[in-house]
Protein backbone atom coordinates (compact mmCIF):
# COMPACT_ATOMS: atom_id res chain seq x y z
CA UNK A 1 0.00 0.00 0.00
CA UNK A 2 0.86 3.51 -0.82
CA UNK A 3 1.89 5.81 1.86
CA UNK A 4 -0.42 8.29 0.87
CA UNK A 5 -2.99 6.15 1.01
CA UNK A 6 -2.68 5.21 4.71
CA UNK A 7 -2.30 9.05 5.03
CA UNK A 8 -5.67 9.91 3.47
CA UNK A 9 -7.36 7.22 5.46
CA UNK A 10 -6.07 8.60 8.49
CA UNK A 11 -7.50 11.60 7.88
CA UNK A 12 -10.90 10.22 6.32
CA UNK A 13 -11.49 7.96 9.23
CA UNK A 14 -12.12 10.88 11.80
CA UNK A 15 -14.11 12.82 9.48
CA UNK A 16 -16.66 10.34 8.80
CA UNK A 17 -16.41 9.60 12.05
CA UNK A 18 -17.21 13.37 12.85
CA UNK A 19 -20.09 13.56 9.69
CA UNK A 20 -22.08 10.85 11.49
CA UNK A 21 -22.49 13.45 14.45
CA UNK A 22 -22.55 16.36 12.76
CA UNK A 23 -26.10 17.07 13.31
CA UNK A 24 -25.85 17.08 17.02
CA UNK A 25 -23.00 19.99 16.88
CA UNK A 26 -23.77 23.71 17.24
CA UNK A 27 -23.27 26.02 14.81
CA UNK A 28 -19.99 26.98 15.55
CA UNK A 29 -18.59 23.18 15.48
CA UNK A 30 -20.56 22.91 12.09
CA UNK A 31 -18.66 25.81 10.95
CA UNK A 32 -15.31 24.55 11.70
CA UNK A 33 -16.45 21.07 10.80
CA UNK A 34 -17.12 22.52 7.05
CA UNK A 35 -14.21 24.26 7.45
CA UNK A 36 -12.13 21.28 7.53
CA UNK A 37 -14.16 19.10 4.95
CA UNK A 38 -13.42 22.16 2.59
CA UNK A 39 -9.70 22.23 3.41
CA UNK A 40 -9.81 18.23 2.76
CA UNK A 41 -11.25 18.71 -0.67
CA UNK A 42 -8.86 21.37 -1.67
CA UNK A 43 -5.65 18.98 -0.61
CA UNK A 44 -6.64 16.58 -2.41
CA UNK A 45 -7.65 18.44 -6.09
CA UNK A 46 -4.08 20.36 -5.19
CA UNK A 47 -2.55 16.81 -4.46
CA UNK A 48 -3.92 15.39 -7.46
CA UNK A 49 -3.04 17.91 -9.78
CA UNK A 50 0.38 18.13 -8.29
CA UNK A 51 0.85 14.04 -8.62
CA UNK A 52 0.01 14.86 -12.15
CA UNK A 53 2.03 17.69 -13.29
CA UNK A 54 -0.37 20.54 -13.60
CA UNK A 55 -0.10 24.05 -12.36
CA UNK A 56 -1.91 23.98 -8.96
CA UNK A 57 -0.96 27.80 -7.87
CA UNK A 58 -4.72 29.14 -8.89
CA UNK A 59 -6.18 26.60 -6.75
CA UNK A 60 -3.81 27.41 -3.87
CA UNK A 61 -4.63 31.30 -4.16
CA UNK A 62 -8.36 30.42 -4.16
CA UNK A 63 -8.23 28.16 -1.07
CA UNK A 64 -6.51 31.24 0.90
CA UNK A 65 -9.27 33.53 -0.17
CA UNK A 66 -11.65 30.76 1.06
CA UNK A 67 -10.16 30.07 4.25
CA UNK A 68 -9.96 33.72 4.95
CA UNK A 69 -13.97 33.85 4.58
CA UNK A 70 -13.81 31.01 7.31
CA UNK A 71 -12.00 32.46 9.51
CA UNK A 72 -13.96 35.83 9.33
CA UNK A 73 -17.44 33.82 10.05
CA UNK A 74 -15.39 31.60 12.78
CA UNK A 75 -14.52 34.90 14.22
CA UNK A 76 -17.68 36.71 13.97
CA UNK A 77 -19.72 34.05 15.55
CA UNK A 78 -17.19 33.77 18.76
CA UNK A 79 -17.53 37.35 19.37
CA UNK A 80 -21.00 37.79 21.46
CA UNK A 81 -20.94 42.04 21.82
CA UNK A 82 -21.75 44.11 18.78
CA UNK A 83 -18.44 46.02 19.10
CA UNK A 84 -16.25 43.31 18.53
CA UNK A 85 -18.68 41.44 15.71
CA UNK A 86 -18.78 44.65 13.84
CA UNK A 87 -15.29 45.76 13.74
CA UNK A 88 -14.79 41.82 12.58
CA UNK A 89 -17.16 42.40 10.09
CA UNK A 90 -15.01 45.64 8.57
CA UNK A 91 -11.63 44.46 8.83
CA UNK A 92 -13.05 40.99 7.27
CA UNK A 93 -14.28 42.66 4.52
CA UNK A 94 -11.74 45.24 3.82
CA UNK A 95 -9.06 42.39 3.94
CA UNK A 96 -11.36 40.07 2.00
CA UNK A 97 -11.60 43.38 -1.09
CA UNK A 98 -7.53 43.53 -0.35
CA UNK A 99 -7.03 39.86 -1.37
CA UNK A 100 -9.20 40.01 -4.09
CA UNK A 101 -7.39 42.82 -5.97
CA UNK A 102 -4.07 41.23 -4.98
CA UNK A 103 -5.25 38.15 -6.66
CA UNK A 104 -6.90 39.85 -9.97
CA UNK A 105 -4.84 42.67 -10.41
CA UNK A 106 -1.08 42.86 -8.33
CA UNK A 107 0.29 39.38 -8.60
CA UNK A 108 -2.15 37.54 -10.65
CA UNK A 109 -3.97 34.50 -9.75
CA UNK A 110 -0.39 32.15 -11.70
CA UNK A 111 1.61 33.64 -8.93
CA UNK A 112 2.31 32.78 -5.61
CA UNK A 113 0.05 35.51 -3.51
CA UNK A 114 2.92 36.37 -1.26
CA UNK A 115 1.09 39.71 -0.11
CA UNK A 116 -2.26 38.14 0.37
CA UNK A 117 -0.09 36.35 3.42
CA UNK A 118 1.38 38.52 4.77
CA UNK A 119 -2.21 40.46 5.22
CA UNK A 120 -4.01 37.21 5.68
CA UNK A 121 -1.69 36.42 8.24
CA UNK A 122 -1.87 40.06 10.25
CA UNK A 123 -5.81 39.44 10.10
CA UNK A 124 -5.49 36.17 11.98
CA UNK A 125 -3.49 37.62 14.86
CA UNK A 126 -5.30 40.76 14.99
CA UNK A 127 -8.83 38.34 15.23
CA UNK A 128 -6.99 36.40 18.24
CA UNK A 129 -5.76 39.64 20.20
CA UNK A 130 -9.34 40.54 19.47
CA UNK A 131 -10.72 37.16 20.96
CA UNK A 132 -8.63 37.48 24.00
CA UNK A 133 -9.37 41.10 24.46
CA UNK A 134 -13.49 40.21 24.59
CA UNK A 135 -12.57 37.43 26.61
CA UNK A 136 -10.77 39.61 29.29
CA UNK A 137 -13.18 42.27 29.43
CA UNK A 138 -16.50 39.81 29.60
CA UNK A 139 -18.02 39.70 32.89
CA UNK A 140 -18.40 35.87 33.53
CA UNK A 141 -14.75 35.38 33.15
CA UNK A 142 -14.36 31.08 33.03
CA UNK A 143 -11.85 28.65 33.29
CA UNK A 144 -9.77 28.65 30.24
CA UNK A 145 -10.54 25.05 30.43
CA UNK A 146 -14.46 25.72 29.88
CA UNK A 147 -14.33 27.90 27.17
CA UNK A 148 -14.72 25.68 24.09
CA UNK A 149 -13.87 28.30 21.23
CA UNK A 150 -10.38 28.81 22.72
CA UNK A 151 -9.63 25.44 21.77
CA UNK A 152 -10.18 26.06 18.47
Amino acid sequence: MSISLILGLTILVPFFIGLSFYKQYDSLFKLVFTWIAVGICFEFVLRYLSMNGMHNIVYFNTYKIVELVFIGLFLSMVFKTSKFKRVVIASGLVVFVSLLANFFFFQGPNAINSYSDIIRSTFIIAGCFLFFVNYISSKNNLSFLTESSLWL
